[in-house]
């Protein structure tokens, strides 16, 4: 078993997300109000410390997801349990047929390793939800609850684009460089994926499931449902790894090696699985495209002011 001694940051996004105008612009603007500009700018300080020296960190946002929508995505017979109980084969159907890439859509049936995910490609959009419940069920799509898949998702994005944003203030984007800050919000694609696993043991009964691994996207938003089955690794080389028990109002913010700054940390995780207990749903909410923008822009105009 790992060392686990170690632990995350804690960082309280009060103030932070304006809850009453969901789901967000691309890339929201810090707190209009002056009195809210402090709070962000110290948010924001904490994040990056956060990046810096752990690769994560969780981010507490409370009434972001209210348990009525909690319960219509999460809970039994909500939206990830309708999927993930379905045939393999149907499970399968739900791939994007423009993407084609391994493992960008429905991963399972591996020998020795209970788990189970699949990914909805661009789930802030009802269309592009709508064509994903026709392809897995194809005589029966309507039934699937698609206004409370995209309400969820544009949370999970509201938390992505305030620390996306935090990010590129950072390392340098400023009035002047807005355009940067823009188009790469633009070329940013959401993927929304629904996992299932079986929940860890302790001791003996906890196995490793998924190896420890970094993810590929810019920023990744994980929230899990009744198991804290992820480890994550803690600082620059302590060996010390953390299993943070998340509340129904607490995410897990991942860097990416898509976010590729040389004093960020990426850091390894990995998730455990085993025993006796029932089943759990997590689901990661990530960033995939390369950011180009951020790099001719943001990084450049960095680069220009360290000179």
């Amino acid at each position: 078993m790992a060392n686990m001694h170690g632990s995350i940051p804690r960082i309280d996004f009060a103030g932070i997300i304006d809850l009453a105008a969901l789901p967000p612009p691309a890339a929201p603007p810090p707190p209009g109000a002056d009195h809210l500009r402090p709070r962000w700018a110290a948010v924001r300080a904490a994040v990056m410390d956060a990046l810096r020296a752990h690769g994560c960190f969780e981010a507490v946002v409370d009434g972001l997801i209210s348990p009525e929508l909690r319960a219509a995505v999460l809970g039994p017979g909500g939206a990830a349990e309708s999927v993930l109980s379905l045939p393999a084969s149907a499970k399968a159907r739900g791939n994007d047929p423009g993407e084609g890439k391994p493992y960008h859509g429905y991963v399972g049936g591996i020998p020795g390793l209970p788990y189970e995910s699949v990914a909805i490609s661009d789930p802030l959009s009802p269309t592009a939800v709508r064509a994903f419940a026709a392809r897995v069920w194809p005589a029966a799509a309507a039934a699937f609850p698609e206004e409370a898949v995209v309400a969820y998702a544009g949370r999970l994005a509201a938390v992505e684009a305030a620390v996306r944003r935090m990010v590129l203030e950072s390392v340098g984007a400023t009035a002047s460089s807005a355009g940067a800050v823009e188009a790469q919000a633009a070329a940013t694609a959401f993927k929304l994926r629904l996992s299932e696993y079986a929940a860890p043991g302790g001791g003996e009964d906890a196995r490793l499931g998924l190896p420890a691994h970094r993810d590929t996207s810019f920023l990744a938003v994980v929230t899990q449902n009744g198991v804290d089955g992820v480890e994550v690794e803690c600082g620059r080389g302590d060996g010390g790894w953390a299993r943070p028990t998340l509340s129904p109002s607490s995410f897990l913010v991942f860097s990416g090696d898509t976010l590729k700054q040389d004093d960020l940390l990426i850091e390894d995780h990995k998730t455990l699985m085993g025993g006796n207990f029932e089943d759990v749903i997590d689901k990661h909410l990530r960033t995939l495209k390369e950011m180009e923008a951020l790099q001719d822009g943001v990084y450049r105009e960095q680069s220009m002011g360290n000179t």
